[in-house]
C-alpha cells in the first residue's frame, strides 16, 4: 500500500513555511526531505504546459547528446507523483552523476527553494492547454493508476463535451489550491512564478516562444543553466527535441508504467490556438482578462462581457499618426519623453482620485474602467523600465519572455497611481 511504502520513520515537515498541494494521485510533500545539491533543474508547470518538452530540452542540454540513456520518465522523475514510491525515486536521482533533471506540477510556493537549484516555470495559454488537459484526460488507464498507488479505483463521471468543459473550466469560483486544474489555479500557479521573476535561480518559459523558436529558445536556456553549446552536435540535439521527434518516438513521461493508453496520443497536436477559437467572447463562456471583484460593467446586475485581449501590432504608430487619439511620433524628441510620461502618470493620479463608482465602472462592455486602463499604463510602464535597466546593464532579470504583453499585476486602487508614477 502507498501509505505504508511512502510513510517516514520521523514525521517531515517542510524546511520554511510552505503550501502543501495534495491529490490522489500527487503530494507535494514528498519535497519537503529531498536531498537538493548543486545544478538541480526543477521544471515546474501546469499540465499539458510543455513539461514534457521543457523536460526533454534540459535532459538534451545537460548530456549534450540526442539520444537519452534511458526513458525520459526515468531520467527525469516526476517527484510528487504517488505511482512510485518515493524512496525508490530518491534512490535513481541519487545515482545520477550528471546535472539532475525533476518535474512537478506544484507551484514554487509548494516547493523548498534551493539556491543551489535552478527553477524552470514553463507557461501557456491557459485554454490552449486546457484542451489537451481535456484529451490527456481520456487517455489515463485508471485502472492502472489505482494499481501503483494502492487506493481503490475511481469511478469518475463521464466528461461533457469540450466546449461544456472549457466553460467550467473558466469559470469554477472554488479555492484555487485545492483544484489547481482549473483557470483560477492555472493563473495562481502562473502569477507565484511571475511574482518570484527577479530572483536569481527562477527562469520562465513560454510555451508559444519554444513553438516560434525552438533554436533560440534552447540556447538562451543553455545560457541561463551555464551549460556549454557544442556547435557540432547542436543541429542534432534541436531536431531531438521537436515536436515530431518525440512524438516519433513516443517519449512519454510515464516510462514504462503502463499509466498512458496509448503513449503516442501523449503527444497529441503541440499547437497552439485550439482552444481560444472554442471560446469566443460573450456574456457566458467568454474568455478574456477576468474582471476582478469590484468592477462595474453596463449590464443589468452589473455583469461586463470580457473584453477580447489586443494582439495587434502597434509599431506602425511609429510611421504615422494615429487617427483615433492624434498621437505623432515624428513630433516627439527623444528629450521630452521623460517629461511626457511624468505627466502622464500624473493625470492617472488625479482620474484615481474619484470615487469608486467613477474609477470601476466600465463606460461600455468592451471598454475598460479607469481604473483597469490605469493599471494597464503602470504595467506597461513597469515593463519598459525593466527592459530600458536591461539594456543599460543594471540588471540580468532571468527570463524568457513570451512574443507578446502580459497583464502582470492585480487591478487594485490603492498605491496604483503611486506605483505608476514610480514606473514612469
Amino acid at each position: 500500500m502507498r501509505e505504508e511504502r511512502d510513510r517516514p520513520l520521523q514525521p517531515v515537515v517542510p524546511p520554511t513555511p510552505l503550501w502543501h498541494y495534495t491529490s490522489p494521485d500527487e503530494d507535494s510533500g514528498r519535497w519537503w526531505d529531498f536531498p537538493f545539491r548543486a545544478g538541480d533543474i526543477v521544471v515546474s508547470t501546469r499540465s499539458k504546459s510543455g513539461t514534457t518538452w521543457v523536460q526533454m530540452i534540459c535532459l538534451l542540454l545537460v548530456l549534450a547528446s540526442p539520444e537519452l540513456p534511458d526513458r525520459l520518465g526515468r531520467l527525469s522523475p516526476w517527484l510528487d507523483w504517488l505511482v512510485e514510491p518515493k524512496e525508490e525515486v530518491f534512490a535513481r536521482l541519487a545515482a545520477q552523476a550528471h546535472r539532475r533533471v525533476i518535474k512537478t506540477h506544484t507551484p514554487l510556493d509548494g516547493v523548498p527553494l534551493d539556491d543551489r537549484a535552478t527553477y524552470i516555470v514553463v507557461g501557456r495559454h491557459p485554454l490552449d492547454m486546457a484542451v489537451s488537459f481535456y484529451h490527456h484526460r481520456d487517455n489515463i488507464d485508471r485502472g492502472r493508476m489505482a494499481e501503483l498507488t494502492g487506493q481503490p479505483e475511481r469511478d469518475l463521471p463521464r466528461q461533457p463535451p469540450l466546449h461544456e468543459w472549457l466553460v467550467g473550466f473558466v469559470d469554477w469560483e472554488g479555492d484555487a489550491r485545492a483544484w489547481l486544474d482549473t483557470l483560477p489555479g492555472t493563473m495562481l500557479h502562473l502569477s507565484d512564478a511571475w511574482a518570484r521573476r527577479h530572483d536569481a535561480n527562477v527562469v520562465l518559459v513560454h510555451y508559444d516562444d519554444l513553438l516560434a523558436d525552438l533554436d533560440g529558445s534552447m540556447r538562451r536556456l543553455a545560457g541561463l543553466l551555464g551549460l556549454p553549446v557544442d556547435e557540432a552536435r547542436w543541429p542534432a540535439l534541436v531536431r531531438a527535441a521537436t515536436f515530431e521527434s518525440m512524438r516519433a518516438d513516443a517519449r512519454a513521461p510515464d516510462g514504462d508504467l503502463g499509466v498512458l493508453k496509448d503513449p503516442i496520443a501523449f503527444f497529441r497536436r503541440g499547437k497552439s490556438g485550439e482552444g481560444r477559437a472554442l471560446l469566443q467572447p460573450g456574456p457566458r463562456g467568454g474568455y478574456g482578462p477576468r474582471r476582478p471583484a469590484g468592477l462595474v460593467g453596463t449590464r443589468p446586475g452589473g455583469l461586463s462581457v470580457a473584453i477580447v485581449p489586443d494582439d495587434k501590432d502597434w509599431t506602425w504608430v511609429l510611421e504615422r499618426p494615429c487617427p483615433e487619439c492624434g498621437f505623432d511620433a515624428s513630433s516627439v524628441s527623444p528629450e521630452s519623453v521623460a517629461g511626457r510620461l511624468r505627466a502622464n502618470a500624473a493625470s492617472w493620479a488625479r482620474v484615481l482620485q474619484q470615487s469608486d463608482e467613477v474609477v470601476r465602472r466600465r463606460p461600455a462592455d468592451d471598454v475598460w474602467a479607469p481604473l483597469e486602463y490605469a493599471c494597464h499604463v503602470r504595467d506597461v510602464c513597469t515593463l519598459y523600465h525593466e527592459r530600458l535597466a536591461l539594456m543599460r546593464g543594471r540588471s540580468a532579470v532571468r527570463e524568457l519572455e513570451p512574443g507578446r504583453h502580459r497583464r502582470r499585476g492585480a487591478l487594485r486602487r490603492a498605491g496604483s497611481g503611486r506605483r505608476l508614477a514610480s514606473a514612469a
